[in-house]
């Protein structure tokens, strides 16, 4: 129980140290395409923003 306490621990202050940094990194592009209208770019954005997630989160592209 020790051990899994730790390891919830511990993916609990990655995702305080690395998801900011990441969501400020997905935000701008999304961001910029939607108030600049170049509404093409979005589905790329979309599957960069899936992509990242696949690997920040799962550690693996689902």
């Amino acid at each position: 129980m020790l051990v899994a306490m730790e390891s919830q621990c511990e993916y609990a202050w990655r995702i305080l140290l690395d998801w900011p940094a990441l969501l400020v990194r997905l935000d701008r592009p999304h961001r910029s395409a939607l108030f600049t209208e170049d509404r093409k770019l979005l589905p790329g954005i979309r599957s960069e923003i899936v992509a990242l997630l696949d690997q920040a989160v799962f550690g693996e592209n689902l």
